[in-house]
């Protein structure tokens, strides 16, 4: 019995030791590889930035929107809405009176993000990107 007392005690011993020795201590040295940003919205470089959702206005003809030019397309998106375009005669097209209503709300939301004369500068941008473009159609 007192051969095992000593070896409890050691084994006391080493069962109190292993996790204080364990832990290290902090060091002040910044690490080299870590990053600056440790928020949530750190990305990683090569991770593509999310797909961004867009409003979209209905329109049933294509006048006035340059439709397919890069300079305008780019404006729309950056006022954070886009064209799409619905023929009336369509299968699965909204009515007239739905495509109304769902424009208001579009422009009403288009009015409290971009200000109140968003489309006027809407339509200083076209008449921009027409020349700088040469797209006179549409």
């Amino acid at each position: 019995m007192n051969k095992s007392i000593p070896f409890l005690l050691m084994l006391l011993c080493l069962l109190v030791a292993q996790p204080l020795h364990a832990q290290k201590k902090k060091s002040n040295k910044k690490n080299k590889n870590a990053t600056g940003n440790t928020s949530y919205s750190a990305r990683m470089k090569n991770e593509p930035a999310a797909a961004k959702e867009y409003m979209h206005l209905y329109r049933t003809n294509t006048r006035g929107t340059l439709l397919g030019n890069k300079c305008m397309e780019d404006y729309t998106e950056k006022m954070g809405f886009r064209y799409v375009m619905m023929p009336p005669d369509q299968d699965g097209s909204l009515t007239a009176t739905e495509m109304r209503f769902h424009n208001f709300g579009v422009k009403f939301a288009l009015l409290l993000k971009n200000g109140p004369f968003w489309h006027h500068r809407l339509n200083k941008q076209v008449k921009k990107c027409r020349e700088k473009t040469g797209d006179f159609y549409g």
